[in-house]
């Protein structure tokens, strides 16, 4: 079952160690940042099915953060490129093919949500699985809590 949950403005879970959302719909890059920011004991986040398209451009600060698991992928309804396609030997189908690739590469475009910075001086494992729907950026400098 799908539900929307509303969380304050400004939430502080100090001692929260292990975090995992799933399908969660992230409503703003403001209030995402915020949210993640009260989480300064957090060692463990994992991200499964998330939704970053209202997000645009968004930085994570978990200073903690040790073990960092995204999964994403695109939805059902949006059409992937199908490898299962009738593919041949021959070198003009194989031309087709490469023109194939760069046309689902070029619609790949469309499905970017966001891109998402992610400040973790700690982080020791990162696990992805899915299609890059968005862009992550690892960034490291000094913060003071």
């Amino acid at each position: 079952m799908i539900n929307i949950i509303k969380f304050p403005i400004a939430i502080n879970f100090q001692n929260l160690v292990t975090l995992t959302l799933k399908r969660v719909i992230f409503p703003d890059n403001h209030r995402t940042s915020i949210f993640f920011y009260g989480l300064p004991s957090l060692k463990d986040l994992t991200l499964l099915d998330c939704d970053w398209k209202k997000v645009g451009s968004v930085t994570i600060v978990c200073p903690s953060l040790q073990n960092l698991f995204l999964r994403e992928w695109k939805g059902e309804d949006e059409d992937e490129y199908d490898d299962d396609d009738n593919h041949s030997d021959h070198e003009e189908e194989d031309v087709e093919d490469v023109d194939d690739v760069f046309e689902a590469a070029f619609q790949n475009i469309n499905y970017h949500h966001g891109d998402i910075n992610i400040v973790a001086n700690e982080l020791v494992t990162f696990s992805y699985e899915g299609n890059l729907v968005n862009d992550y950026y690892f960034l490291s400098y000094p913060i003071s809590w």
